[in-house]
């Protein structure tokens, strides 16, 4: 085992780098896929069963669900597209309109979501253990860690699109066949019924590859046509439904980014770049801190590329350039919209992509084996503070714990309601 001040490289000397590289089996399991996928399933099947021991009631947006899943259409509200209510119609005829139901549904997407984006990082990272450890990642950016388990219904669906995209796209980079961007225009029109900002993603990854003269070729063929017209294929039904209800994007999109729908021009973009940079800055916590407190050094040392055969599907640049696109074009809603509303929940387009792109700077920094051990501690114990939060809400009750609608004694008020 590797001393602390030892490097975690694999036991050869690299050419570029004058740090010394020491065994490759310091956590040699974080490479083994089936030990990272096992870590993924109890981490979701422990929160699931927890979600179905706590209440049987249903959050706000939960219980929209509910009501939508009730019959088939190809939109219920123009604010949000139709597909987890898609994918809540089948479970709900097996296991009835329930909490069971609706977090089969929840958890399927955040596993997905895991799952995803830990292959993705084995395309993209040399050193497949970094791959684990951005996988588990996850587990350190709110949004997922906590805020997913008891809310959120379309945002879950958006995650699992976008990390099912950034895969596909490093598939598509290895190997761009025919079958490639079908996969690639499905997942598109998948994305955008998840989530209409979905957008932002489908459109920022096309501008990224055009941007990087090594990927502009991804671009630059005939087969893109193919991709675009699966794509529209599968949003059509919806987008004919809207236009059906006479429904104005450019209405709900000033109704969702400013306040009261309007907003003065000289205010608005000050406020708006600030909520964004505020959003920007929320999004990754407390993940980021985490690792930069952790692997800074790593950052800051002499950077090499690893001695290897292996080529990654997509570089660090790639992802650095894919998220300040789309963070650009996140920007452009200010001036285009008068935006001065923006939650850290709506950046998962730009900012998903993030622990991949740290832990590819990571390894080429070298970590030490005292950095992935305090890194894991890290992981172990934000899991085991977020699950006791989500007990500790419960036993507040709802008269105590302020919006906790899901711990609602509504079967009782049912009850009251029938006699």
């Amino acid at each position: 085992m590797p001393t602390d001040a030892q490097s975690w490289q694999p036991s050869k000397v690299d050419a570029t780098s004058d740090r010394p590289e020491t065994s490759a089996k310091a956590f040699s399991w974080l490479a083994e896929p089936r030990i990272i996928l096992a870590l993924i399933g109890l981490y979701v099947l422990g929160h699931f069963v927890l979600r179905l021991a706590l209440s049987p009631t249903l959050g706000i947006d939960d219980a929209e669900q509910m009501l939508f899943a009730q019959h088939w259409a190809f939109g219920y509200r123009f604010r949000q597209p139709p597909l987890f209510t898609w994918l809540l119609l089948p479970v709900i005829e097996v296991f009835g309109p329930s909490i069971v139901a609706i977090s089969l549904v929840r958890y399927a997407l955040l596993a997905i979501t895991f799952v995803f984006l830990y292959l993705t990082a084995r395309l993209c990272l040399h050193d497949q253990r970094m791959a684990g450890l951005a996988a588990l990642s996850l587990t350190l950016i709110y949004v997922f860690a906590y805020y997913a388990h008891h809310d959120l219904t379309h945002t879950t669906a958006l995650g699992a699109m976008i990390v099912l995209l950034l895969y596909v796209t490093a598939r598509l980079a290895k190997n761009p066949t025919w079958s490639a961007y079908a996969a690639a225009g499905l997942v598109i029109g998948l994305g955008m019924l998840a989530k209409w900002n979905f957008a932002m993603l489908a459109i920022g990854l096309p501008l990224t590859c055009l941007a990087l003269p090594a990927y502009r070729h991804l671009v630059l063929t005939p087969k893109i046509a193919f991709t675009i017209a699966i794509a529209a294929t599968v949003v059509a039904p919806t987008a004919l439904w809207m236009l059906s209800h006479d429904q104005s994007v450019q209405a709900l999109s000033s109704d969702i980014l400013t306040k009261d729908g309007a907003a003065a021009a000289g205010t608005s973009w000050l406020a708006g770049a600030g909520a964004l940079s505020r959003s920007i800055l929320l999004f990754p916590l407390p993940f980021l801190p985490i690792f930069l407190t952790i692997f800074g050094r790593s950052l800051l040392a002499r950077q090499h590329v690893p001695t290897t055969d292996f080529r990654p599907a997509l570089t660090p640049a790639f992802f650095a350039c894919l998220m300040l696109v789309v963070l650009g074009l996140h920007a452009f809603l200010i001036p285009l919209f008068g935006a001065v509303s923006f939650t850290e929940r709506w950046l998962h387009p730009a900012l998903m992509a993030l622990p991949i792109y740290l832990f590819a700077l990571a390894e080429r920094g070298s970590p030490t084996t005292r950095q992935v051990t305090v890194f894991l501690a890290s992981i172990a114990i934000l899991v085991a503070v977020a699950t006791t939060a989500r007990l500790y809400r419960y036993m507040e009750g709802v008269d105590d714990c302020g919006r906790c609608r899901e711990f609602a004694p509504f079967a009782e008020f049912a009850e009251g309601l029938r006699a």
